[in-house]
């Protein structure tokens, strides 16, 4: 159904390419689930599930996003009370490269090329999340590789024209009204909600920040709370920061939310890092070395 670029299964067919095109190591590209349905809906619902999906809810009534961020929280804790007494540790990354999910997105209706690798079949916001929801799209963008830039589309493709629903229980983005489908003609549409529902705050109507209204104030909770765990033993405190992947690193003033400190949250312990890929290395898997070599020479 396209919502997520998954490895094969172990008895695959080589010849089943029609089936499972990313079968080769150099056709998984992770970056490409960066627009994919499941990492977008997964990562909205972490970071703002009482914001954008107030009713989505454990069965003892709790948000699931305050539940899976406590969660994460509790587990670096545990992790760090258990390691405070070796001094070989220094620090603890908050997240491996976090992202915003659909949080702050402008539209449903695409994805940033510049920021988010499109290759193979790659839906937009509303299409993955009709298509999460058991129905047929017979337009999805089907991109291919391409120089210099990563990628072209060549084509549309039909997807999960089984119909297969990715929801073991209630689809949230349809009951919640982002999106609906026609029965009759299996027309997808926006409902009520609309294309920009995660641009702007549902209850404000101001623009949404994902960094500054929400990836900020976890990070400072996970902060303060590894320091909790940390305090008496021997082990550094530093906290590593990551940027959403692809975007440009943030600029940061005395005036900023972000750098006021209290009483266990030790703004100079913060270290900001960023990763960085040789991107033309990782998209063609060849090294450019010998000849940058023999062209030097």
């Amino acid at each position: 159904m396209a919502a997520a670029l998954v490895h094969p299964p172990l008895d695959y067919d080589p010849a089943d390419k029609l089936k499972f095109e990313y079968a080769t190591p150099s056709s998984r590209l992770w970056p490409t689930n960066y627009s994919k349905f499941s990492v977008n809906t997964m990562f909205t619902l972490f970071f703002g599930g009482e914001i954008w999906c107030p009713n989505t809810v454990t069965p003892s009534g709790e948000n699931v996003g305050k539940v899976l961020r406590q969660a994460w929280i509790n587990a670096y804790s545990y992790l760090a009370s258990r390691l405070k007494d070796l001094d070989c540790i220094i620090g603890y990354d908050v997240m491996n490269e976090p992202w915003p999910g659909y949080i702050g997105l402008d539209s449903l209706d695409e994805f940033d090329q510049t920021t988010n690798l499109h290759l193979g079949p790659m839906p937009s916001g509303v299409q993955g999340m009709a298509l999460a929801g058991g129905y047929t799209v017979e337009d999805v963008p089907y991109f291919t590789r391409s120089w210099p830039q990563p990628s072209k589309h060549t084509h549309d493709v039909i997807v999960n024209s089984d119909r297969v629903n990715s929801w073991t229980r209630k689809d949230i983005w349809r009951e919640l009204g982002v999106y609906e489908v026609d029965e009759d003609t299996g027309r997808i549409k926006y409902g009520p909600k609309g294309k920009h529902y995660f641009k702007f705050h549902p209850v404000t109507g101001q623009p949404v920040s994902f960094e500054a209204d929400f990836y900020v104030p976890f990070v400072r909770e996970f902060q303060k709370a590894i320091h909790v765990a940390l305090k008496g033993g021997k082990s550094g405190n530093w906290i590593f920061v990551e940027p959403i992947p692809n975007l440009p690193p943030p600029t940061m003033t005395t005036d900023d939310k972000f750098l006021e400190s209290s009483e266990v949250v030790e703004t100079e312990k913060l270290v900001y890092c960023p990763h960085w890929y040789d991107i033309r290395v990782i998209f063609e898997k060849v090294l450019l070395f010998r000849s940058t070599y023999f062209l030097l020479r």
